[in-house]
C-alpha cells in the first residue's frame, strides 16, 4: 500500500475484499479483511478463486477500490495499491499504476491556456502556473516499475483538460505491444471520492494510450485508445 502523493508505503490501512467485480456496497466476503504493517505490506490469505472487488480505507484518505482476479491458490504478489489523501472539493487527482514491464510509463496532462496556447505538464515540465496561480502539478514521476506517477489538477478553471500514458521505455518503437500488456490502470479522484477507474485496452500496439477528457465542470469523458502519437490539447 502506497501514497500516491509519495510513493511511501503506508501502515494502518484496511483492505476488504467484496465478490463480484465493481462490487462497492454491500457485505464485504468473510475473513478477508488485513491491516498493513507499518511499511504498507500486506497479505490476504486463502482467498477463493473469483472475481473481487478491494476496498482500501485509512483517516484522512480518499476510500479506493480495485478489482482483482484470483486464479489460483498460489500467491498473488503484483497487486499494489495505491490511495490518496483527501483533497479540496474543487481539486482532481489522477494516479498512474502498472506491473513490472515496461519499466517506465509517463503520465501527460495537456491543455490550452485562455490565451490558446498549450500547456503540457509532465516529467520535464512539472507544473503549469497561469498568472502565478499553480494549476496542475507532477506530484510523482516513478521509472522503475510499478508507479504511482500522480498529477494533480489543483485548480480546474480553463478550458479542457487530455490524460494520456506514454510507454517512454519503448518510445522509439511502432510496433511495440507492450503498454497494452502493462497491466497500466488509471484512477481519478475528486475532493473525497473516487471517481474512476480504467485499465488500458489489451492486445493493441502503441505507445500512447488517451485515457479521458475532463471539462471545465469537472466531467469526465472516457477515450481509452492506443496509438504511437500523443494526443493534442
Amino acid at each position: 500500500m502506497t501514497n500516491a502523493l509519495n510513493g511511501q508505503g503506508i501502515g494502518g490501512a484496511v483492505l476488504k475484499l467484496r465478490d463480484g467485480w465493481n462490487n462497492i456496497a454491500g457485505e464485504y466476503a468473510e475473513n478477508l479483511e488485513i491491516i498493513t504493517d507499518s511499511s504498507g505490506h500486506y497479505l490476504i490469505s486463502d482467498v477463493p478463486v473469483g472475481y473481487y472487488t478491494v476496498e482500501a480505507t485509512m483517516e484522512g484518505y480518499v476510500t479506493s477500490y480495485s478489482n482483482i482476479i484470483v486464479l489460483s491458490e498460489n500467491y498473488k504478489t503484483d497487486f499494489d495499491f495505491t490511495i490518496t489523501p483527501v483533497l479540496a472539493d474543487n481539486q482532481i487527482r489522477i494516479v498512474l499504476t502498472w506491473g513490472a514491464a515496461p519499466a517506465d510509463l509517463d503520465s501527460h496532462l495537456m491543455g490550452r491556456t485562455p490565451e490558446g496556447s498549450e500547456f503540457h505538464v509532465y516529467y520535464r515540465d512539472k507544473k503549469y502556473n497561469y498568472e502565478g496561480i499553480e494549476m496542475a502539478n507532477l506530484d510523482v514521476d516513478d521509472t522503475t516499475s510499478y508507479g504511482p506517477e500522480t498529477i494533480t489538477i489543483v485548480e480546474n478553471i480553463y478550458g479542457e483538460y487530455i490524460y494520456a500514458v506514454h510507454n517512454y521505455s519503448d518510445r522509439s518503437s511502432s510496433n511495440s505491444a507492450d503498454l497494452s500488456f502493462s497491466n497500466a490502470a488509471v484512477k481519478v479522484f475528486i475532493g473525497s471520492n473516487q471517481e474512476a477507474e480504467y485499465y488500458v485496452p489489451i492486445d493493441q500496439v502503441g505507445t500512447y494510450w488517451t485515457v479521458f477528457q475532463i471539462d471545465t465542470s469537472g466531467v469526465i469523458t472516457p477515450i481509452n485508445t492506443l496509438s504511437n502519437t500523443r494526443p493534442a490539447a
